[in-house]
């Protein structure tokens, strides 16, 4: 799998964080997505939030690399911005796209995003860590909990061009 590249959108006047609901499968997410082959992560971050948000940020700052222990994840760069100008809009990759407050982030927020807002969002440096969370065990138990989700994300990468 690709790099991945995520963008935290958070105001932190009023205390919220932007996310988007994916079109292919129904949850929650920070805008991002994968790394074109010879593209720079923060190029990928700033072209993922435009394509699915409709907003510009004006910088980044990397706050997380987390690195794949297993073939279940992909290496994920979390960036943070407080600054975006545009019109949030919902594109044709997003169903949905909002900004909650950080003690309210929505149930069907992706459980690994959850963990890596709470991680990046006040973080002083730069985290560098192993996505040790997503093992097979944890996969097999949130398809339990949500098989017309993961069945839907199995669908989205066999299908995907």
């Amino acid at each position: 799998m690709k790099p991945c590249a995520l963008v935290l959108v958070h105001d932190p006047k009023r205390g919220l964080i932007l996310l988007v609901k994916r079109k292919d499968v129904p949850v929650w997410v920070m805008p991002g997505g994968g790394v074109d082959p010879g593209e720079e992560p923060i190029a990928a971050a700033f072209r993922e939030l435009d394509e699915e948000t409709g907003l510009k940020a004006k910088r980044l700052s990397l706050k997380g690399h987390f690195s794949p222990i297993n073939k279940l994840t992909q290496e994920t760069f979390v960036f943070v911005t407080t600054e975006v100008e545009g019109e949030l809009t919902v594109t044709e990759e997003t169903a949905d796209s909002a900004y909650f407050p950080y003690d309210a982030l929505p149930k069907a927020l992706f459980p690994l995003h959850r963990r890596w807002i709470e991680k990046c969002l006040f973080s002083a440096s730069t985290l560098r860590e192993p996505i040790q969370e997503v093992t097979w065990r944890t996969f097999f138990a949130y398809a339990i909990r949500h098989p017309w989700i993961v069945l839907r994300f199995l669908w989205t990468v066999i299908t995907k061009p």
